[in-house]
């Protein structure tokens, strides 16, 4: 479940998100695919999906989930 508005990126870099695609609204569905990454600012980002977009991977701040 997503926490709060989750920005939503298509890749990551060592300094976070890249290639903003939309924000996931809180209190939705995500699904992470078990893929993660820790940026350069100690940030944990998960790969996966969320319920209003359930066709598009991407990746979110851990932070932003119950995951």
């Amino acid at each position: 479940m997503t926490r709060e508005n989750a920005p939503f990126y298509a890749s990551i870099d060592g300094y976070g998100g890249t290639g903003y695609l939309f924000t996931l609204s809180p209190g939705r569905g995500f699904r992470a695919d078990g893929a993660g990454y820790n940026d350069v600012y100690g940030r944990n980002w998960l790969r996966g999906y969320g319920a209003e977009h359930p066709n598009r991977t991407g990746w979110v701040l851990h932070s932003h989930t119950t995951c």
